[in-house]
């Protein structure tokens, strides 16, 4: 049930949002007609958002219980969705500061040490957002690890087949 609420809030903060855009941008003084297909179109579009960051959120969600499963802690899921929404906040903000910070000083060196050194702060930083939500230490630390490999292992796959295309 929490996932339908946190889904509910994303799609309402988009459609206010883009409800805003539109009606912003749209001139015509047709009345209510006009306001009608101005919520539809806004409503349409903020279905795209929430579809996205829903489907990565989800991807984290299972990332997280595959690594509580395989090794038989027991967290509740609520505190699983929480570690989730905080791990998809952080990959979003502060992770692509740290793969700056990495590129910078490993640029001319092989994608191997810029990886380990964005895959050590991940679980740094990942520990620390378990450890916060409350749960014990090894756990904790169990899941920053099988996340951040889980992360690191959807990147590399997709720069690889970048590559390919280009």
């Amino acid at each position: 049930m929490p996932l339908f609420v946190l889904f509910g809030i994303l799609f309402l903060v988009s459609f206010s949002l883009l409800f805003m855009f539109v009606l912003k941008r749209e001139n015509t003084k047709d009345g209510l007609s006009s306001l009608v297909h101005i919520c539809f179109a806004s409503a349409l579009l903020a279905l795209v958002p929430t579809f996205v960051i829903g489907l990565f959120l989800f991807a984290i969600f299972g990332s997280t219980n595959l690594v509580t499963m395989i090794f038989a802690f027991e967290i509740s899921t609520g505190k699983l969705i929480v570690i989730s929404i905080a791990y998809l906040v952080y990959l979003f903000t502060i992770d692509s500061v740290i793969e700056g910070i990495a590129e910078t000083f490993f640029r001319n060196d092989r994608i191997i040490s810029k990886a380990v050194m964005v895959f050590v702060f991940r679980v740094i930083i990942l520990t620390g957002v378990a450890l916060m939500v409350g749960v014990h230490w090894e756990p904790s630390g169990a899941l920053a690890v099988g996340v951040a490999g889980i992360v690191g292992v959807i990147e590399v796959l997709f720069i690889q087949s970048q590559q390919k295309e280009g």
